[in-house]
């Protein structure tokens, strides 16, 4: 299945994780297809549909462990985000993504995966 991260506040406070290590850390715990939206704090990838309430907690785990700080992490299925799109290269493209991404969570119809 496959999945979009929001991480909260993970390049704020004096905290800088380049895009390598933060993709090596989601490949890490075996995720895969793993694609890091500049500098975001989103990040789409691949993951069995193991139950997604766990994975949340697994990356938060293992962020906060491999970085020293609390990274809150948000997942949504992207199948709940009807406006996807397939390519994000393009700044203009990932903008579309993270809003469209966005507006589905004010969707009542597109619950999010573990609210907090």
């Amino acid at each position: 299945m496959r999945y979009v991260a929001f991480l909260r506040a993970i390049n704020v406070g004096g905290h800088t994780v380049k895009m390598d290590r933060l993709r090596a850390l989601f490949e890490t715990i075996g995720l895969t297809n793993v694609e890091i939206f500049i500098a975001s704090g989103n990040v789409l990838f691949d993951a069995p549909s193991t139950g997604a309430p766990k994975l949340e907690l697994r990356i938060e785990q293992h962020l906060e462990l491999a970085l020293g700080y609390e990274v809150l992490t948000y997942l949504r299925p992207l199948s709940s985000s009807p406006r996807w799109r397939a390519s994000t290269r393009s700044a203009r493209t990932r903008r579309t993504v993270t809003r469209s991404l966005l507006d589905s969570s004010n969707n009542p119809s597109a619950p999010i995966v573990r609210p907090r």
